[in-house]
């Protein structure tokens, strides 16, 4: 255990334990762990942990589990063999059948609460998704009082680990937050993504010498925010001596989907012609954070420029295919 004084935790700092941490999210949070005074002090589970050369430096360690395929028995026995701080929760399942979503972003959160009933002293800060809001009346930003319409089963599934979470902090069963993100990018930015999608797109098409790229929808507006700000954010949350149950993490604009494919473009250096697959309508068209309690809670927003995220995915993205 290391000391560090800060007040969301004890004087006397036990492990932050990631739970999904090879995901997309989850790697961004290791590396603004990693960047912040709690440096050393995470362990990261996930199904296939990476081998030692390629997690050397990143700080902390490494447990293997599989958190889907039995959720209760995994949970119960990373909090207890561990006894950590903080759990940061940040599986999620946005794809597959009803089933697989429910198990991946509902069944965690559930054993997981039941076993922090039994330790008091860890502060929970559980991945929470901006999908759970879905479309509002008015274009006005979205603050966290907001009555949830979700739809889809992803958005319904991440609304009722939210409510789960919410009821236990209500009771007095758990403590901490859902950091209710908005659509991150960054590097890692998985495939099912638009930008993910979009970046894959530009990468083949300057594989095989195409003068275009087919994207989705080119008129949504969303608030996009950089994955690693996200990172920042959960730091921030595990640091803070009172957290709101629930959380926005956004930037509190609204980009259109035609400008990050612009970003994303210059950065690929792609100057072909961009064609719009023409589907159905999204079911949320608009939406942008109210991030004045994220302000008032964290004393900080998000401050990475898309540019800069769009970048890191890219030259991620880039990276990973000539090392294969």
């Amino acid at each position: 255990m290391r000391n560090f004084g800060v007040a969301g935790f004890e004087a006397t700092v036990r492990p932050v334990l990631v739970l999904g941490a090879c995901g997309f999210i989850g790697r961004h949070v290791r590396g603004a762990l990693a960047r912040s005074a709690l440096d050393g002090t995470w362990v990261g589970a996930c199904r296939r942990p990476p081998r030692p050369a390629a997690a050397r430096g990143a700080g902390g360690r490494w447990v293997a589990s599989d958190l889907v395929g039995s959720p209760a028995d995994e949970v119960e026995t990373l909090v207890r063999a561990l006894s950590p701080g903080a759990v940061v929760n940040c599986t999620d399942a946005r794809s597959g059948s009803a089933v697989a979503m429910r198990t991946a972003n509902v069944e965690t959160v559930r054993s997981l609460l039941t076993v922090l009933a039994d330790h008091p002293g860890t502060r929970l800060i559980q991945i929470g998704s901006s999908a759970e809001y879905g479309p509002q009346p008015t274009d006005a930003p979205v603050g966290e009082s907001a009555v949830p319409h979700p739809c889809g089963g992803y958005a319904r599934s991440k609304l009722w680990a939210t409510d789960l979470v919410v009821a236990a902090i209500g009771h007095g069963l758990a403590r901490g937050t859902v950091l209710r993100v908005f659509e991150p990018v960054g590097a890692g930015a998985p495939a099912g993504s638009f930008a993910g999608h979009t970046a894959r797109a530009l990468r083949d098409a300057g594989a095989r010498g195409l003068t275009s790229i087919t994207v989705g929808p080119l008129g949504t507006r969303l608030d996009v925010v950089a994955a690693s700000d996200v990172g920042v954010a959960v730091v921030r949350a595990l640091q803070a001596a009172e957290l709101p149950p629930v959380l926005n993490v956004g930037r509190g604009v609204a980009t259109s989907a035609a400008a990050l494919v612009a970003l994303l473009a210059a950065a690929a250096g792609f100057a072909g012609d961009v064609v719009e697959r023409r589907g159905p309508v999204p079911c949320v068209a608009s939406q942008r954070a109210d991030v004045s309690l994220l302000q008032k809670t964290l004393d900080w927003v998000p401050t990475t420029s898309l540019a800069v995220a769009l970048e890191e995915l890219w030259s991620d993205l880039v990276g990973s295919s000539r090392r294969r």
